[in-house]
């Protein structure tokens, strides 16, 4: 098994896109009282993040580029479930990203 500083540079940005969302955001936000500046620190980090490498991610780094759009005016209006909500659907997205496995097709191919 390769250790993550051994991954090359997009899967490596993919895995520490997973683990802000995972070990970051999601916790600030299932916490009672939310951490607004966290937040906004971590989400606008990540969505630097997932809009540089986009390009290299394929067609999962578009939808990708598109849900971060989503999640920064969630958050901008404070829609914190929901914002948390698609961040768990992005989670394994970011972590098949990382592990080299493709994301599994839908039903429409995409």
């Amino acid at each position: 098994m390769t250790r993550p500083m051994e991954l090359e540079p997009a899967r490596r940005a993919a895995w520490d896109a997973y683990l802000v969302v995972t070990v970051e955001l999601l916790p600030a936000l299932d916490r009672d009282s939310v951490d607004a500046w966290h937040v906004v620190a971590e989400l606008t980090g990540l969505a630097a993040s997932i809009r540089l490498w986009a390009p290299g991610w394929g067609p999962t780094g578009a939808v990708l580029a598109a849900a971060i759009d989503t999640a920064l005016r969630l958050r901008r209006d404070g829609h914190h479930n929901d914002l948390a909500r698609l961040l768990r659907v992005l989670a394994p997205r970011l972590f098949r990203l990382s592990s080299g496995r493709p994301n599994p097709r839908t039903r429409t191919g995409y």
